[in-house]
């Protein structure tokens, strides 16, 4: 993926170039300059033609850029949004964000680390009673020509884990959409039962602020509604006994 052209929440087209310069110097060498040079082209006529034609345009080719399929999501910011869509398509991009540096870079990895927790938990707290299910778990798949890994993955069910807490909102909430994406391209595979087991901090948590408390219940409505138009299951939880018992009652 070279960029992205996306309504932003001021309700005009923006544009943004994803693909990473060192790829482009590996690629190109003394030549990226040039290659960068006539990427931003593309990407900027095809923002131009966007905008003149709309999302719908039928245009598929623009100086050499190719336009991928539309894709519909929702975010609270515009590097929340990019971070959602270059999940969804590609490993050779990022986002040319001087905002966006080493805080998200460490809020990121933090969010990855406490999913991968939260779905070990999970795991063991399941495997004490049903070790017959322990093999599900961190299972992958090829959808699409690519491999997608699935916090469980089995005849009857593909899940996904994810934590969203009030201080790496952001990020986790960005994680959700990719994961929800990966989920209905699983439904076509794995049948109707897919599902995205969330855990979210508590509401009744005296140290939320306002402000944390209404960010965090704004996320979680937009995450559900996103889930419900896909047919995906969304569980919300806020403990590792009660999103275990959502599982083996999804695989049951």
């Amino acid at each position: 993926m070279a960029g992205v052209v996306y309504e932003n929440s001021n309700g005009s087209l923006a544009f943004q170039k994803t693909l990473r310069e060192d790829v482009l110097r590996c690629l190109y060498g003394s030549q990226s300059e040039s290659a960068s040079k006539l990427i931003d082209f593309g990407i900027s006529l095809a923002h131009a033609v966007i905008q003149s034609e709309g999302f719908g345009s039928e245009t598929r080719e623009i100086s050499g850029i190719h336009l991928g399929p539309l894709r519909e999501t929702a975010a609270l910011t515009d590097y929340q949004l990019l971070r959602t869509a270059i999940l969804m398509h590609s490993s050779l991009s990022m986002i040319n964000d001087q905002d966006a540096d080493e805080e998200e870079d460490s809020s990121k990895n933090a969010s990855e680390e406490g999913n991968r927790q939260f779905g070990t938990k999970v795991r063991d707290l399941i495997s004490q009673k049903h070790p017959e299910l322990t093999a599900y778990f961190n299972q992958s798949i090829k959808i699409n020509g690519l491999m997608m890994r699935f916090g469980y993955l089995s005849k009857k069910a593909a899940v996904h884990f994810n934590v969203i807490t009030p201080q790496r909102l952001s990020a986790g909430v960005g994680t959700a959409r990719s994961k929800l994406w990966e989920l209905s391209l699983a439904a076509g595979t794995q049948g109707s039962k897919v599902a995205l087991i969330n855990a979210f901090s508590s509401e009744s948590d005296p140290t939320l602020t306002d402000s944390q408390l209404q960010r965090l219940q704004t996320s979680k409505y937009a995450l559900q509604q996103e889930a419900s138009a896909k047919n995906i299951k969304l569980f919300a939880t806020e403990s590792v006994q009660s999103a275990s018992e959502q599982l083996l009652e999804m695989v049951a």
